[in-house]
């Protein structure tokens, strides 16, 4: 029987080796499909698991001889992470490498193999069978594992699509609140700029109203200094010419006056008309999305459903008058209509 000092080296050697190579092999999946090399990984591996078994049979000097083997291997197959590309891939020298160390492993295992069981081939038979016991319980474990893996996958998977159907509705009505939202938040924006062009108008008009009155309360004309004029002329031809030269002048300077400060007011009241129609316009959108989100919670899935929300978006999105501005009716907003028909059909 071996020192307890030689069995606890080989153990600590044999997991350092084993867990080297499953690591190696668990990131290089691709060297892993080659048959042979599969099949002496799994041929090391096994032998290995056997000579722990019956460690306690196992000469010193042979046990010792074979450690010291496993050793050279050992380090070789750690040296191999100096051929890693990335996150533990090995580059083509790197495959070599470990192909070669393997089947090197492999010959080391057998060159001493008749060696570590020259004591007693029934120990060899006994260790055999003992592997294929522990073989036999792990394949049924793993049977049991997947079976449960399987069914949680399954449980797994109707609790996702219980959780798809849940959320998938309420991020229907989330789309449709947001665009209550939008559309209400516009509609404010807009009523706003409607009352600083109404203050705009309402300026302009009493500057209108002030400059009228002024013009009618006071002449267009220096009535002295067209008489002046008048007699300053022999000539009486002269004279009307100038009376009427300067009474036109008067009128036509007033007139532009006028006519510049109408002009803003009309200007002032067309944008005043378009931002409370846009405002109009906006918050009957979002009244009517709040009014889908209603249908949609409130009727079960089907045809029917589809054919409300299909006639509500048309009626939703029909540009109809506000008395703001005069537009033919008829004018759909074809995109936000798909949206919220979108909104009901299942994936």
């Amino acid at each position: 029987m071996p020192s307890s000092f030689l069995i606890g080296r080989f153990i600590e050697v044999e997991n350092e080796l084993r867990g080297s190579i499953v690591k190696l092999l668990s990131t290089n999946s691709d060297i892993y499909s080659n048959h042979n090399f599969r099949k002496a990984v799994t041929e090391c591996l096994t032998k290995l698991e056997i000579i722990k078994n019956s460690i306690n049979e196992i000469e010193d000097k042979t046990l010792e001889n074979f450690i010291s083997g496993l050793l050279v291997y050992s380090n070789e197959v750690e040296d191999t992470k100096s051929f890693f590309v990335s996150n533990g891939v090995l580059d083509a020298e790197g495959e070599a490498r470990i192909v070669s160390t393997i089947t090197r492993l492999l010959q080391h295992i057998n060159e001493n193999w008749n060696d570590i069981f020259s004591y007693d081939t029934s120990n060899y038979k006994k260790a055999i069978d003992l592997l294929n016991i522990e073989l036999g319980a792990l394949k049924k474990q793993i049977e049991t594992d997947a079976t449960v893996i399987s069914q949680t996958k399954n449980s797994i998977t109707i609790e996702l699509e219980n959780l798809r159907e849940k959320y998938k509705q309420d991020l229907s009505q989330y789309e449709l609140i947001s665009q209550t939202v939008n559309f209400s938040n516009t509609s404010i924006e807009n009523n706003k700029e409607a009352n600083i062009w109404r203050i705009i108008i309402l300026i302009i008009a009493t500057l209108l109203a002030t400059v009228a009155i002024y013009f009618l309360c006071n002449s267009w004309y220096k009535y002295e200094d067209l008489i002046k004029s008048y007699y300053s002329f022999n000539d009486i031809k002269i004279s009307n010419t100038i009376f009427y030269y300067e009474l036109l002048k008067a009128a036509t300077l007033r007139l532009f006056i006028l006519s510049l400060i109408i002009y803003l007011l009309k200007f002032a009241v067309k944008n005043y008309n378009a931002a409370k129609h846009n405002s109009t316009v906006n918050l009957h959108k979002a009244n009517s999305f709040n009014a889908a989100m209603r249908i949609m919670t409130s009727i079960p899935e089907g045809e029917t459903k589809n054919s409300i929300l299909s006639n509500a978006g048309k009626e939703i999105f029909t540009q109809q008058k506000t008395g703001y501005l005069y537009k033919e009716a008829g004018n759909m907003d074809l995109s936000s209509i798909e949206k919220i028909l979108s909104l009901t059909k299942k994936e």
